[in-house]
């Protein structure tokens, strides 16, 4: 029994370590676009007051 359970402890260990992977390249790629997109804001409320002087 207790091989069974150390088993079950380490598959879920290994499913828990592959959830989270996933969530971080989900978060980094969310982070990433997000960025580009406030670079891109920048990049254009810069141009509309280089625009104005």
């Amino acid at each position: 029994m207790r091989s069974l359970r150390r088993h079950s402890t380490y598959t879920v260990h290994a499913v828990d370590v592959r959830i989270q992977n996933q969530l971080i390249t989900k978060n980094r790629t969310t982070r990433a676009e997000q960025r580009r997109w406030n670079r891109d804001a920048a990049r254009k409320a810069h141009d509309i007051l280089e625009d104005r002087s």
